[in-house]
C-alpha cells in the first residue's frame, strides 16, 4: 500500500534479500518492481528508474514478455516523472504492442495511460485524452478500481487545461468520491488539486484555497509516515506544484482583499514549503532519537557501519589496482545494497523512537514573530515565490 511508504520499503527490501539468495530471478524482478515503484510514488526518481531497469534486464533473459510489457511501463512513467515526455513516449510506444500481442490488458491500459500523460506534457490534450478513453474502457471491464480512479482523474485534468470547466468537474466528480471509497490518499488530492484548479480559473478563489487546503492535508499526512529525511523530502518535492498553487492562489485574494491577511498566509506556506527539510535536520540532531529504541536494532546499525567502512575501503583499493570493470560493478553494487539497507535501519530507528514523532512537524517562524524579533525599522525582508 503505498500510503503507507515506510512499511511497504521495509517488506519489499526484505523480500528482496530473501530472493536474493534463493536465485528466483521471476520473484526478484517483481519484488524490484514493487521496491522501484515505491521510491517513484516517493519521489526518488533516479532509484526507482534503476530498480526498474534490473527488472527489465530480468524480465528480457527470460524472454517472459507481459513482465517486459509491464516493465517498460513503469519505466516510461518514471521518464514521466522526471520530467522527459518525449523519452517517455519513446518507452511506451514500445509497451503497448507488445502488451496487446501478450493479450495483458491491465498493462495495455499502463501503457494508454502514461501516453496519454506524455502527451498532456507536450501540450497535446487531444491526444492526451484518446488514450485515456481508451484507458479508462479497459480498466472498468476490468475492474481495476484504483486505474479507474486516477484516470477519471486525468481525463478531469485534461478538461481542466482546455478550460472546460463543467466537462472537467463531470471527471472529477466521479475520480473523487471512487479514491475515496478505494482510501487512494494520492487521487483523492490529485482531484482536489484539479478541482481548485478550474474554481480559480472562473474566479472562484475561496473555493479553490478550500480545494487546495484539502490537497495540503493530504499530503503532509502522507509525508509524516516516511520515516526517512531524504525520501520526506524528495516527496515533498514531487508535490510543490501544491504549494505554488496554494501560494499563487493567497496571493490573489490578498489582491482581491488586502486587509484579510492572506499575503502574510502565503509568506508563512513559502516558508513552511522550504524551510521544513532544514528544520526537521536540526531537531532531529538535537535530541538523542536513539533512547529507548531496540537495541537489536542499534546492534546492527553499529554492523552496518561497519560493513559499509570496510566495502568502501575495498573499493577504493581496486580503484587503486588492476581491478577489472566487472569486479568494479559488483563491488559497486554490494556497497549499494549495503547503503540502502543501512537507511531503512536509520528509519526504523526513528519510527520506534520515543521522542521521534514530536519532532515530525516543526514550526518554522511567522510573520507577526519575523517582524518583532528579527527585523528593525531598517530592515526589510523581501520572499520570491
Amino acid at each position: 500500500n503505498i500510503d503507507e511508504p515506510q512499511r511497504a520499503l521495509e517488506h519489499f527490501s526484505r523480500a528482496m534479500a530473501i530472493h536474493q539468495s534463493t536465485g528466483n530471478n521471476r520473484a526478484k524482478s517483481m519484488v524490484g518492481a514493487n521496491l522501484a515503484s515505491t521510491y517513484s510514488a516517493l519521489g526518488e526518481y533516479e532509484k526507482a528508474l534503476a530498480g526498474y531497469q534490473e527488472a527489465l534486464t530480468i524480465v528480457r533473459a527470460a524472454n517472459y514478455s507481459p513482465g517486459i510489457a509491464t516493465t517498460l511501463v513503469n519505466i516510461g512513467v518514471v521518464y514521466l516523472d522526471m520530467g522527459d515526455p518525449r523519452k517517455a513516449l519513446e518507452v511506451l510506444n514500445e509497451a503497448l504492442p507488445l502488451a496487446r500481442s501478450a493479450g495483458d490488458r491491465a498493462s495495455e491500459a499502463g501503457a494508454l495511460g502514461g501516453l496519454g500523460d506524455a502527451y498532456y506534457g507536450l501540450g497535446e490534450p487531444w491526444e492526451a485524452l484518446e488514450r485515456y478513453s481508451q484507458k479508462l474502457t479497459i480498466t472498468r471491464k476490468l475492474g481495476l478500481r484504483m486505474e479507474e480512479a486516477s484516470t477519471l482523474c486525468q481525463i478531469g485534468a485534461v478538461y481542466a487545461l482546455t478550460g472546460d470547466g463543467p466537462k472537467a468537474f463531470e471527471y472529477l466528480n466521479q475520480a473523487l468520491p471512487l479514491s475515496r471509497a478505494i482510501k487512494s490518499r494520492a487521487v483523492e488530492a490529485s482531484a482536489l488539486y484539479h478541482m481548485a484548479y478550474v474554481e480559480r480559473g472562473a474566479g472562484r478563489l475561496d473555493e479553490a484555497r478550500s480545494l487546495i487546503e484539502g490537497a495540503l492535508v493530504i499530503t503532509e499526512s502522507q509525508r509524516a509516515k516516511v520515516a526517512s529525511q531524504d525520501l520526506r523530502a524528495s516527496y515533498l518535492a514531487s508535490k510543490r506544484q501544491f504549494y505554488e498553487f496554494y501560494i499563487d492562489t493567497l496571493m490573489r485574494l490578498h489582491r482581491r482583499r488586502p486587509l484579510k491577511g492572506y499575503g502574510a498566509a502565503g509568506f508563512e506556506i513559502s516558508e513552511k514549503a522550504r524551510g521544513r527539510r532544514l528544520l526537521e535536520m536540526l531537531a532531529e540532531s538535537r535530541a538523542d532519537i536513539r533512547q529507548g529504541v531496540d537495541p537489536l536494532l542499534l546492534a546492527r546499525e553499529r554492523q552496518l557501519q561497519r560493513s559499509l567502512n570496510a566495502k568502501e575501503q575495498y573499493r577504493m583499493r581496486l580503484f587503486g589496482g588492476d581491478a577489472d570493470e566487472k569486479q568494479l560493478a559488483t563491488v559497486e553494487k554490494e556497497l549499494a545494497g549495503l547503503l540502502g539497507e543501512y537507511q531503512q535501519l536509520q528509519a526504523q530507528i526513528r519510527q520506534g523512537s520515543p521522542r521521534y514523532a514530536a519532532l515530525t512537524q516543526p514550526q518554522p517562524l511567522g510573520v507577526a514573530e519575523i517582524q518583532q524579533r528579527l527585523l528593525d525599522d531598517n530592515t526589510l525582508l523581501i520572499e520570491y515565490a
